[in-house]
C-alpha cells in the first residue's frame, strides 16, 4: 500500500497517576497509603491494561488491512480482465451499425452488469470513470447508494484519488478520499482499451469499527478484573497496611528520639571543643612562661654571676679600664634581666585578667618622648639617634599600655638597628582611629621570621646587630595588649631594607565606644 491508515484516537496513558509509596517520605503514613496511593497503583495498573488492549488491537488491524487491501486487489484485477475479454469479443462480434462501435457495447453490458451488483460489506463500491479533459465523469458506481451519479470532478483535486491513479494509467491499492471525500480503503485498475479505471472500495471506518469494538471490551475486562482483583488484595492486605503503620511510628519516635540524642551530643561535643581550645590555651601560655623563664633568664643570670665573680676574685688585680667594663657589662645584663621581667609581669597580669583597661585621653607626643627619655642610653651605646616626629595626635587608650607598646617597638628597633642608625616614631590621624609607626633601617624579616615574631609558642629570639639577646615575649605582648584595647598591629618589612611597625588604637572616647 502506498499510504498507512491512521488509528482510532489512542487512550490516555495514566501510568504514573497518584504514584508514590512507603519510601516516598519518613512521615507518610501507611494508612494514607493503603487507600488513596493503593486506588492509584490500580488506575495505573487499568492504564496498562488498556495500552496493551488498545496495541493488540491496533496490531489485529493493521493485519486485518493489508489482507483487506490484497482482497480488493485481487478483486478489482479479476473484474479488469473480465471486462478486458468482454471488450475483445466485442470488438470482434459487435453489430458494425452501433453509433458508439464496439467499445460503446461493451460499455452499455458493463453497466447493465454492475447495476444488479449488490456490493460487498456495508460500504463496499465498484466505481467506473472516464477521463474528460480535466475532468473526472463517473459512469457508474455500484451497488447505486444514491439516487444521482456523483458530479464530475478535477482530474487532479482532493477527491477520487484512486480514481485518478487509475484514470493515468496505474494500478494498486492507497488509504486516501473517494468522490465523497471519506477515507476509504481502494484498489484501482486502468483500462485503456476503453480508457476507463475501475476501483474496488470500502470505508475505512467499516475497517476500523470491530477493533476499536474489540479493544473497548478487553479493557472493561481488565477492569473489571482488576478492580476485583485490587479489592481483594486491599481488604486481605489490610490488617498487614496497619502493622506496618505501627511499624513505622515506632520508627519514626525513635528516629525523633535519637535525634534528640543527637543534638545534645552536639551541644556537648561545641561545648568540650571551646573548653579543650581554652585548655590548649592556657597550657600553652603555662609553657611558654616557663620556656622564657628557663630560656630567657638563665643566659642573663649567668652573664652576672660569672662577672661579679671575677671582679670578687680579682679586685685588686683588675684595672679600672678592666673593671668599668665589667661594671657596664653587669649593668647591660641586669637591665636585660629588667626588662625582661617586666615584660613577664605585664603579659602574666593581663593573661590573668587584672590588667584593668581604663581608657583615658592620651597626648601621644608626650608618651613617645618618655618612652624615647628611657631608651636614649641604650641608643647612644650604638649611636642611634631616636627622631619623636608625633605632633599633636591623641589616643583614648590605658596610657601604660600605650607606652609599654612603644617602649617594646623601639627597644626592637634599637637592637636590629646598625651601629649610627636612625629610629622614627611618627604617628598619623585617620578617621576615627591613630595610627603610630615606628620605623628603622635596620636588618628586617622574611615573611617567615614575621610570622613567628607574633607566634605566641615558639622560641623566635634573634641576635641584635651588637649581639643583644631578646625575650622573645616582646611582640606577642604587644598584639596582646592591643587587641585589649581595641586595636591592632601589623608591620611592613623586607630582609635588609628594614621595618616599620604599625599599630592603631581609637581616636576618642565616641570612637571606643563605637568600636
Amino acid at each position: 500500500m502506498t499510504q498507512q491508515p491512521p488509528l482510532a484516537p489512542q487512550p490516555e496513558d495514566r501510568r504514573g497517576v497518584g504514584g508514590g509509596g512507603l519510601g516516598a517520605s519518613a512521615t507518610v503514613k501507611l494508612g494514607r497509603f493503603s487507600q488513596r496511593n493503593f486506588v492509584a497503583l490500580i488506575l495505573v495498573y487499568i492504564g496498562v491494561a488498556f495500552v496493551f488492549a488498545a496495541l493488540f488491537a491496533r496490531s489485529l488491524y493493521l493485519t486485518s488491512l493489508d489482507d483487506q487491501a490484497a482482497w480488493l486487489e485481487r478483486l478489482v484485477k479479476s473484474q479488469a480482465k473480465m471486462i478486458a475479454a468482454v471488450a475483445a469479443f466485442d470488438a470482434q462480434y459487435s453489430p458494425a451499425d452501433r453509433p458508439d462501435g464496439a467499445i460503446g457495447t461493451t460499455t452499455a453490458q458493463l453497466l447493465n452488469a454492475y447495476r444488479e451488483f449488490s456490493g460487498f460489506g456495508e460500504s463496499g463500491e465498484f466505481v467506473i470513470g472516464q477521463r474528460r479533459g480535466d475532468l473526472i465523469v463517473f459512469l457508474d458506481v455500484a451497488p447505486p447508494r444514491q439516487r444521482e451519479t456523483p458530479r464530475p470532478l478535477p482530474i487532479y483535486g482532493d477527491k477520487a484519488e484512486p480514481l485518478q491513479y487509475a484514470l493515468i494509467g496505474q494500478s494498486g491499492t492507497l488509504i486516501g478520499r473517494d468522490y465523497r471525500g471519506i477515507e476509504v480503503l481502494a484498489a484501482y485498475e486502468p483500462l485503456p482499451q476503453l480508457g476507463i479505471g475501475i476501483v474496488a472500495k470500502i470505508d475505512l471506518a467499516e475497517i476500523r469499527a470491530p477493533f476499536i469494538t474489540l479493544a473497548l471490551l478487553n479493557t472493561a475486562a481488565a477492569l473489571a478484573i482488576l478492580s476485583v482483583g485490587g479489592w481483594l488484595t486491599y481488604r486481605l492486605s489490610a490488617p498487614l497496611f496497619s502493622k506496618l503503620e505501627r511499624r513505622v511510628r515506632d520508627l519514626q519516635q525513635h528516629n525523633s528520639d535519637l535525634q534528640r540524642q543527637l543534638l545534645k551530643l552536639e551541644i556537648l561535643s561545641k561545648t568540650n571543643a571551646g573548653a579543650i581550645k581554652r585548655l590548649s590555651h592556657d597550657i600553652d601560655i603555662k609553657n611558654r612562661f616557663f620556656l622564657i623563664i628557663a630560656h630567657d633568664l638563665r643566659s642573663p643570670f649567668n652573664a652576672l654571676l660569672g662577672m661579679t665573680e671575677v671582679m670578687a676574685q680579682q679586685t685588686g688585680k683588675l684595672s679600672a679600664n678592666k673593671l668599668s667594663e665589667y661594671a657596664g657589662d653587669v649593668h647591660n645584663s641586669a637591665r636585660r634581666v629588667f626588662q625582661l621581667l617586666e615584660n613577664l609581669l605585664a603579659w602574666s597580669r593581663l593573661q590573668m585578667g587584672e590588667v584593668q583597661m581604663k581608657p583615658s585621653l592620651v597626648s601621644l607626643k608626650k608618651t613617645a618622648r618618655t618612652s624615647i627619655d628611657i631608651l636614649t642610653p641604650v641608643a647612644r651605646e650604638k649611636n642611634i639617634t631616636l627622631r619623636n616626629l608625633v605632633k599633636d595626635e591623641t589616643l583614648f587608650a590605658n596610657p601604660s599600655i600605650v607606652e609599654t607598646v612603644l617602649r617594646n617597638l623601639i627597644s626592637n628597633a634599637i637592637k636590629f638597628s646598625p651601629p649610627g642608625g636612625k629610629i622614627e616614631i611618627s604617628a598619623q590621624e585617620s578617621g576615627a582611629t591613630t595610627e603610630v609607626m615606628v620605623s628603622d633601617k635596620g636588618v628586617g624579616m622574611d615573611a617567615e621570621a614575621t610570622e613567628k615574631g607574633f607566634a605566641l609558642g615558639q622560641v623566635t629570639t634573634t641576635m641584635g646587630t651588637a649581639g643583644e639577646t631578646g625575650t622573645g615575649l616582646g611582640l606577642p605582648l604587644c598584639q596582646d595588649l592591643l587587641e585589649k584595647n581595641q586595636g591592632r598591629i601589623w608591620v611592613e618589612t623586607a630582609p635588609g631594607k628594614g621595618s616599620r611597625f604599625h599599630f592603631e588604637l581609637p581616636r576618642n572616647d565616641h570612637a571606643n565606644h563605637k568600636g
